[in-house]
């Protein structure tokens, strides 16, 4: 349980910084936006080296990303679907992930990736506000409102692109 929550929180490596709080709905009812490439590859926490767990982000389809975390420390692999969302031209990746015993959605805004797309900056919408709405178009109008309040997100994490 534990290490399906700990994946689903990042999508991509904000391991530490999300709550068990998942919101039962994502941002868009379906997906709307086609993957971005740049999105797509191996990907390790900066500063962790090879201890940080390999995020593996594929394409399922033309909107969706099929996402696999292996573990540094075993061979556990877990696994998470995603899709972008825009919001004020803003992306956040809708990640559906197991939390306890119910599935939700965890939210990832992508602040930058590098030029030459062997850098992504992110970071973890962590407002338990979001666990109680009842709609994808509720949890839009909320992002909406307080995307631009930093203690909206937890910290900032930098991936890199492993080779």
């Amino acid at each position: 349980m534990k290490s399906s929550l700990k994946f689903c929180l990042i999508a991509f490596a904000i391991l530490s910084m999300f709550s068990c709080d998942l919101a039962k709905f994502p941002i868009d009812d379906k997906a709307q936006m086609n993957i971005d490439p740049a999105l797509l590859g191996k990907w390790k926490i900066e500063k962790v080296g090879k201890k940080s767990d390999l995020y593996t982000i594929t394409k399922q389809d033309s909107m969706h990303y099929f996402i696999t975390v292996k573990e540094n420390k075993g061979k556990k692999i877990d696994t998470a679907y995603a899709f972008l969302s825009d919001v004020r031209k803003a992306k956040f990746l809708n990640v559906r992930c197991k939390g306890d015993s119910t599935w939700g959605y965890a939210f990832v805004r992508i602040i930058d990736i590098s030029a030459n797309g062997t850098k992504i900056t992110a970071a973890n919408v962590s407002d338990t506000m979001l666990r109680s709405m009842v709609s994808a178009a509720q949890i839009r109008e909320h992002i909406y409102n307080n995307m631009t309040d930093p203690e909206f997100y937890s910290d900032t994490v930098h991936l890199v692109k492993v080779k």
